[in-house]
């Protein structure tokens, strides 16, 4: 990219970016003698202007884009382990993933990532919570379907590495 008119040179070769210079900016080079402080100087303030024009884009993510580059850095922990998500240490894995995509406070984003790491694996309790809570929300859930007027439904079915069947079923309903 050129960093005096931000333009792309369409093949990077020697002769294309100098070819580009030659043509769109032949006064560079008489404002700007080379070896000169003025030309040091400007040179110094045209990559510090495209320093901050990079950062401003890469800052510039919404909250729907965020909350993508969340869900497919899980997917990719959860591919890549190979192990269900119920598996207690995948889950820590993917909220660290989620927290260091989603939060953007340095400050905040080190106190959750302590707490979630600081969340024992081991402990049995939590399991028959987890499972408690699983059939509470599926009663609930069963419960809103049935008092609903209308709903949509879609259903997706595919098979997996080991040609083990999986089932997703999408409900929306009021």
């Amino acid at each position: 990219m050129c960093l005096i008119c931000n333009e792309c040179v369409g093949v990077l070769k020697d002769y294309n970016v100098r070819r580009h210079h030659v043509e769109k900016h032949h006064t560079f080079r008489t404002n700007f003698p080379e070896g000169s402080q003025e030309r040091a100087a400007k040179e110094q303030s045209l990559i510090a202007s495209y320093n901050r024009s990079s950062t401003t884009m890469v800052w510039s993510f919404t909250a729907q884009e965020r909350a993508t580059a969340a869900s497919l850095r899980v997917s990719w922990i959860l591919a890549k382990k190979k192990r269900p998500f119920t598996d207690s240490e995948n889950v820590k894995d993917c909220m660290l993933a989620v927290m260091d995509e989603v939060i953007n406070d340095d400050k905040i984003k080190m106190s959750v990532v302590s707490a979630i790491k600081n969340v024992p694996l081991s402990d049995t309790s939590n399991i028959h919570r987890v499972e408690i809570l699983a059939a509470d929300v599926y009663e609930t859930l069963l419960g809103d379907l049935m008092k609903a007027d209308t709903m949509s439904i879609a259903v997706d079915e595919s098979t997996d590495k080991t040609d083990t069947a999986q089932l997703c079923i999408y409900v929306r309903f009021f």
